[in-house]
Order: structure tokens, then sequence, then C-alpha cells
């Protein structure tokens, strides 16, 4: 006899499924006795661990003494029960990655699944509201092999100005000016890379993604007139849509950061 588990992942063995025929009166009158491979004694109610086991069952009348026996192998053959992750709208420099854009959720009783996803990329123009997209195709297989597919779509917005965000102010104020210290023991802590660069909602703009802008800077320095070792450094950064023709102050837009270097000691 094969024994599936259901969709609670469970079996119970009873008289029933092993007597033949239909003349055994009560089935509730007949003790039922399961042994696993190993010989032990175990519930008749089966479970995750007794997939691929091949139990061996008692049935004995109580009222003649009279007993026969049989095997039964469990197996799993329903498929995972999931619930895919919706389709979703990312920024043009969002990952992809499942951890940002969702994975499917089991609903069912499995212990463990392998989840697998595999990607078919739409590219529809580097300037548009919606320049790609992702048709996502999920694959979950349960370690009975039993497997069921989902698919999710992911669709990719352009740039809009409206996602930058610009480096803060050292100035004392939104963050503490630099002194010499600082900069005797880090030459180079004025640079983007330890003052911060544009971010677009909140991620790197310079890197892998799908957003067509351009991004530079450059440095005015400023003497401060009453402390001759102390300076202002006022940084431009400039974008610009490369989708959009070019107009001052629409498109390109500039910025200026202000990074403060304090001589806080004075002379020795």
């Amino acid at each position: 006899i094969n024994l599936s588990l259901d969709q609670n992942c469970e079996a119970l063995i009873n008289a029933d499924m092993v007597l033949e025929g239909n003349n055994y009166g009560c089935y509730d009158d007949y003790d039922i006795i399961v042994e696993n491979s190993s010989g032990d004694t175990i519930s008749p109610l089966l479970g995750n661990s007794n997939i691929g086991d091949t139990v061996v069952v008692t049935v004995i009348d109580t009222e003649t003494g009279n007993s026969c026996q049989t095997t039964i192998f469990i197996e799993d053959k329903l498929v995972p029960e999931v619930e895919c992750p919706l389709d979703t709208v990312i920024s043009c420099n969002n990952s992809t990655d499942p951890s940002v854009t969702g994975s499917p959720l089991l609903l069912s009783c499995e212990p463990s699944v392998s989840i697998e996803f595999d990607d078919q990329v739409l590219y529809y123009t580097d300037c548009g509201d919606t320049i790609s997209e992702i048709i996502r195709e999920w694959t979950i297989t349960d370690d009975s092999g039993n497997s069921t597919s989902c698919t999710q779509t992911i669709y990719i917005e352009g740039f809009s100005f409206a996602q930058i965000e610009w480096p803060g102010n050292f100035d004392g104020i939104q963050n503490p000016s630099l002194n010499c210290d600082i900069l005797n023991s880090n030459p180079d802590a004025t640079d983007p890379e330890f003052t911060g660069f544009p971010t677009l909602n909140g991620q790197p703009v310079f890197g892998d993604h799908h957003c067509n802008v351009s991004v530079g800077y450059t440095d005015e320095i400023l003497q401060v007139a009453n402390c001759n070792s102390s300076f202002d450094i006022l940084r431009t950064w400039v974008i610009r849509d490369r989708c959009e023709e070019l107009s001052p102050g629409v498109n390109h837009i500039r910025h200026i950061q202000v990074i403060e270097v304090s001589d806080d000691e004075g002379p020795q």
C-alpha cells in the first residue's frame, strides 16, 4: 500500500485502510500497531518525518485475537501551496533582488522547500516612464520533488529629479564640521567617499542600474577671513537627465554642499 500525506502533512492509519472487504463490524474495535523500518512502534498518525519510510502495520481483532499484517510506504504527492509576491514597481536604481521585490510565501506544511527564480527582462527604452519589465518565474519544490510555479512582474521606472537626495552639509548644523586633526589623520576626509554622494531614493547614484543620468561636482575653496588655517569648501553638485533637453534650472539642476574645515587648536 502507498499512502500519501494530506494537506496538513498527516496520514492516519486505521483498520479500514488495511482490511479488504466490508464484513468486519466496527473498525474501532480493532487494535492497530505500527512499526517503522527501524522496528520502533510509532503512532498511527504519521507526518513529515515518516516520508520515504515503509511501515509495518498489524491489525488485531480484540475479540478473537486474529491478526493480519501489511506494509505501507509513506509518501508526499501534494504540491506546495504558496502565495506569490505581488507585482511591484521600483525605481531605476533599485536592486531587483528578492529581498527588495519580495519572495513567495509558503502556506502549506512542508518542513522545507527550495525556491528558485528565472528572469526574463524586457527592455523598452532608456527614456520613458517605464523603461523595462522583469517577468520573474518562481519555482517552489519540496523535498519529495513536488513543485509549483508562479509569476511576478517587476516594472522599472525611469529617472525623475524627485528621486534625488543631496548629501548633507558639514557645517556644525546638519553634520559636525571637520577640523585639522581629522584632515591630518585622513587627508581625503573631504572627498565624497567620506562626505557623501547624492542618492536616488536612498540608493547610490553611481552603480549598475538603469537610470540614464550624468553626475559631477566642482569645488570652490573659501579662506576663512580671520583664520588662515580654516577654510570652507563649496561643493557644487550637478545632475543632468540625459533623456531631456538641457534647460537651466530644469535640466540640469545644481546643489551646493558646504564642508567647513576649522583649526580649533590655534598655533602651538
